[in-house]
């Protein structure tokens, strides 16, 4: 969750947005990227790349419903790429047909601007923690505004696609946007009234050379044992091609998952009646860099008692957080109720459900173990959303 700076710049054509890519292995038929799909945006006024694969030798055709086209034949490794002009923004939804041994059609396709959001953590924070983000994601009905996102997998060699969709704005889609590519995309558009396509390609923590390919390393220079490391990683893989890096980094979380309650402490811990006085005091919800611990990367204990209302009892109940940086495992009155123990979540909502037969009293003793990987670490968010709510919602 280290910052930089973070990047946003437009894309003119649609080749620039992923320019890692690889050629696929050839296909009898046309087959096209991910990004190339329904609900795409592309860049205004210019001439746009598209590509795709085929049979090698096989000639394709593409026609616009806006009346551009263009034509191409697949290479000896099966991958095509043309070119096609585009008129000038509007929030009118074209199609694109692409033609060869078979058909494809791609619907509701927009014109307007297109950028790439890239970064951090900063770029990557959600839209639904920003300052303003809740009122925004309620007003987040915006059917020109569409994003790409790429999910975050770590790999060592080019890759051809991604697994991704474009996502429309709404509510329910706009929340995990980038905060600071969302905003971005509502100002803009609100001045140029076209359409926006973000592609969002950011990853918290990450270091530069992860984006950079290992020829191009080379190439510059003074990266001797970053290229040293990435080649142990890369054998590793060959070897064992069916335990990639993020089945590893999956196996680690599993590992420390399994050792969520200790044979020692932690059994009194989740305890109820255990005596938490000489605890240390922490306010919930907060940084932990602004608690005295900005160094502390590891594993932290939390318990809270609270009253709740006598209607309550034994009633279910749902224990709710904004946020928890990184990973955390919850009891209530001494039984698990949930856990989020993953790459990558924490900036999401919790929401555990407690059962009826654990609500026995008017207290409630949460207990939480915490594991922060490094950076900012903490029970995270506003205090509003960090609640109990009772059989009705209300909290």
């Amino acid at each position: 969750m280290l910052t930089q700076q973070s990047l946003l710049r437009s894309v003119a054509g649609m080749c620039l947005v992923l320019p890692a890519l690889a050629c696929s292995s050839a296909s009898a038929e046309i087959r096209l990227p991910a990004i190339v799909s329904d609900g795409m945006v592309l860049q205004q006024d210019e001439s746009v790349q598209l590509w795709g694969w085929a049979e090698a030798g096989e000639d394709v055709s593409v026609v616009s419903s806006w009346g551009a086209s263009a034509e191409a034949t697949a290479d000896e490794s099966g991958q095509w790429k043309l070119e096609i002009t585009t008129p000038k923004g509007s929030m009118e939804a074209y199609s694109i047909t692409f033609a060869g041994e078979n058909t494809i059609t791609v619907d509701d396709v927009l014109i307007g601007e297109v950028w790439l959001a890239s970064g951090q953590s900063n770029m990557e924070w959600p839209l639904h923690n920003t300052t303003g983000g809740a009122e925004a994601v309620r007003n987040a009905d915006r059917p020109g505004i569409r994003f790409f996102q790429p999910p975050n997998v770590s790999v060592l060699e080019e890759q051809s696609d991604v697994n991704a969709a474009w996502q429309v704005s709404t509510p329910q889609t706009a929340r995990g946007f980038s905060g600071v590519a969302y905003w971005f995309s509502t100002t803009v558009q609100d001045e140029i009234d076209v359409p926006i396509g973000v592609i969002q390609s950011d990853w918290g923590g990450s270091s530069v050379e992860a984006w950079i390919p290992r020829r191009t390393l080379r190439e510059l220079g003074a990266f001797d044992g970053v290229l040293q490391l990435q080649s142990v990683e890369l054998e590793k893989q060959r070897k064992n091609p069916e335990r990639d890096s993020e089945q590893a980094l999956q196996d680690w979380y599993e590992h420390i998952s399994s050792r969520s309650v200790p044979e020692t402490d932690g059994r009194a811990w989740i305890d109820p009646d255990f005596d938490d006085s000489t605890w240390s005091k922490v306010e919930v919800p907060s940084s932990w860099s602004d608690q005295g611990m900005a160094d502390f990367d590891g594993i932290a204990w939390i318990r809270k008692t609270v009253d709740i209302p006598v209607s309550w009892i034994g009633q279910q109940l749902e224990l709710r957080f904004d946020a928890v940086d990184d990973c955390d495992w919850v009891w209530v009155n001494g039984h698990p109720v949930g856990q989020t123990v993953a790459w990558g979540v924490w900036t999401e909502d919790r929401a555990y459900t407690v059962p009826a037969d654990v609500v026995r009293s008017e207290k409630l003793t949460i207990t939480m173990r915490v594991l922060d990987t490094g950076g900012g670490a903490g029970i995270r968010g506003e205090a509003e959303k960090t609640v109990v709510a009772g059989p009705d919602g209300e909290t």
